[in-house]
């Protein structure tokens, strides 16, 4: 990846200001609308993060310069599933709220010692684990996560554990693959490349992202060990033409 020219970056580095700036604001405003929410039904609450979802893709398109183009979006249809996705920067965390109405996001609990981002998680009814605590955590996660499929809601996983560096593809957590074959539901795979706009550090450069949403791998006559790998494949290959595509615009 070439490094951008000074005046890309101080002008990148002026926008994404500005972006931070709504960012806060929003984030504020949706918190309190959340909280106001919160003796209210679920769908409520899941409907004011998805407006606010949509606020912040519309932000990152018209002030930072960050187009989206998504192939498979019917795909989707298939939902409720195993959402696995690509993790390369900080976009996909908050994209993916303008992306499904109904969906749930696995986390690190370490997040939890953030007191409003804690608060605000529970009400969005999003799953905590802890990483360190090896079978208990993969409990933990096929039995929230399978009480959130049989209630029509998706899970999403970042699989990588962290963020990927641009132009590589580490192994996967096979988590969601247990997931999927223990509650019995399909896995949608998704591959984007949102590093190359939202690299490490806070400034976004403007360019294209290009999301590939796969058709549902099932689960059915395969063991969680070879529903991981099937997934993981995909993304490898997905990702390697989606980087080639890059590289011919």
């Amino acid at each position: 990846m070439k490094s951008p020219s000074l005046l890309r970056t101080i002008a990148a580095m002026i926008r994404s200001l500005l972006f931070y700036i709504l960012l806060i604001l929003s984030l504020t405003i949706g918190w309190v609308c959340l909280l106001l929410f919160s003796f209210t039904p679920f769908s409520w609450r899941q409907r004011a993060a998805y407006v606010w979802g949509n606020l912040y893709a519309l932000a990152m398109r018209y002030i930072c310069g960050v187009k989206v183009t998504i192939a498979g979006g019917e795909n989707l249809s298939h939902c409720p599933a195993v959402l696995i996705a690509k993790h390369e920067s900080a976009w996909e965390t908050m994209f993916f709220q303008s992306l499904i109405l109904k969906m749930v996001v696995l986390y690190k609990q370490e997040l939890n010692k953030i007191p409003v981002y804690s608060y605000t998680m529970r009400l969005l009814d999003y799953i905590a684990i802890d990483r360190k605590a090896g079978k208990k955590a993969l409990r933990t996660l096929i039995d929230e996560g399978s009480q959130r499929l049989n209630n029509g809601i998706s899970v999403l996983i970042f699989p990588e554990g962290t963020r990927a560096k641009i132009g590589e593809d580490p192994p996967f957590f096979a988590g969601g693959a247990f997931l999927a074959k223990k509650a019995g539901y399909p896995i949608i795979p998704i591959a984007f490349e949102s590093g190359k706009c939202w690299p490490k550090g806070w400034v976004i450069y403007p360019g294209k992202i290009q999301m590939v949403i796969g058709q549902p791998l099932s689960t059915k006559d395969k063991s969680a060990t070879e529903i991981n790998e099937i997934t993981y494949q995909w993304m490898k290959t997905t990702m390697k033409h989606i980087r080639s595509d890059a590289k011919d615009v």
